[in-house]
């Protein structure tokens, strides 16, 4: 079989881009790493799509705005988790523009994608009376 677009990429962005251009440590690869595996359970689970024909041109804001719903909703994850998966495949797509820039209309709808506002703790100050 031959390896999509979206592999080579994803593959070459997390053991070569990451570590060796960034030299981002090894549990940020991690992160990333785990992000694109729930990824891509999302996109095989739910959205019934073929894991070994995944293109990059298949990857839209709507794929990635269904994911991102699903790991609140379906894991049950808060939304600063979701926050940090969107900022990996923010990290992802920033990354693409630059190496296939043929898709970067694409890649820009998915970099638009806003973090979600999580409620801050309220501080309350004691005065001493």
């Amino acid at each position: 079989m031959k390896p999509t677009d979206f592999a080579k990429a994803l593959t070459h962005y997390l053991a070569v881009y990451l570590p060796g251009q960034r030299n981002v440590s090894s549990n940020t690869i991690k992160s990333y790493r785990d992000t694109f595996k729930l990824f891509l359970l999302y996109c095989k689970q739910d959205c019934n799509l073929s894991i070994e024909r995944l293109s990059l041109e298949r990857i839209d804001k709507t794929l990635i705005l269904g994911f991102l719903e699903w790991l609140e909703k379906v894991r049950i994850n808060s939304v600063s988790t979701r926050n940090q998966r969107l900022a990996c495949i923010h990290g992802f797509y920033r990354y693409l523009q630059l190496e296939d820039p043929v898709g970067l209309l694409s890649y820009q709808k998915i970099l638009s994608i806003p973090i979600k506002k999580t409620q801050q703790p309220t501080i309350n100050h004691l005065t001493d009376a």
